[in-house]
């Protein structure tokens, strides 16, 4: 069965009555919201039979969640990113069942998925398999320019008079890569689910004592 899509005022109206804010919200932002109103109207914490309110509240989050609408989300409803295992980033750090004990999980600060830099291998430019006769300037660093202590352009660097480049006598291990003749290069970033919560955004505490609700 279809399910009809929201309206722009529909959405907003329902975003200020569940969650107390207006639309256009970030993803984060919308997250924290969910959680919010998952602890103030479950059953086990809200004293009262919220039930029909809370399963309203959950089927309005996933149908912006599912919709992805630009006037919903303030980078415009682009398409969600994915994490290298499918899930989507809306689905983490919903947090824990109102009626555990749990606290946020500092390993994700609570989002349930980390990001991880993708790296790339590229040809060092300035050598042959790791070897090179020229190397950039080392006080430059290969920009040719002299800088003061503040960072500002101030002449021409004096030690490869503004090439960039000092000449070797014989060729020596490249400065840039190492000797290693490549060079890492970031391509990316991936998104991770976060090994420590599984995605949850919380790790449970057990303690007797502590009362039903998040800390």
């Amino acid at each position: 069965m279809r399910v009809k899509s929201l309206s722009p005022e529909e959405g907003r109206k329902l975003s200020f009555q569940f969650f107390g804010v207006a639309l256009p919200l970030t993803r984060d932002e919308l997250k924290s919201q969910f959680r919010s109103a998952c602890k103030r109207l479950h059953t086990d914490t809200s004293g009262s039979d919220t039930k029909d309110k809370f399963i309203a509240m959950k089927a309005f989050y996933d149908q912006l969640c599912d919709q992805n609408p630009s006037w919903a989300f303030s980078d415009g409803g682009k398409k969600e990113i994915l994490t290298t295992s499918g899930d989507r980033l809306s689905d983490l750090g919903l947090g824990m069942p109102p009626n555990k004990n749990g606290r946020d999980c500092t390993d994700c600060n609570h989002k349930g998925y980390q990001e991880r830099e993708v790296g790339g291998v590229e040809r060092c430019s300035w050598c042959m398999m790791g070897w090179a006769y020229s190397q950039p300037c080392r006080r430059c660093k290969g920009t040719g320019k002299f800088s003061n202590k503040a960072g500002k352009v101030v002449g021409e660097c004096f030690n490869c008079k503004g090439s960039g480049i000092h000449q070797c006598n014989s060729v020596t291990r490249c400065a840039v890569c190492k000797g290693q003749g490549y060079k890492i290069v970031p391509t990316g970033v991936e998104y991770v689910v976060c090994a420590s919560c599984q995605g949850v955004g919380e790790i449970e505490i057990y303690n007797p004592v502590i009362p039903k609700g998040r800390l």
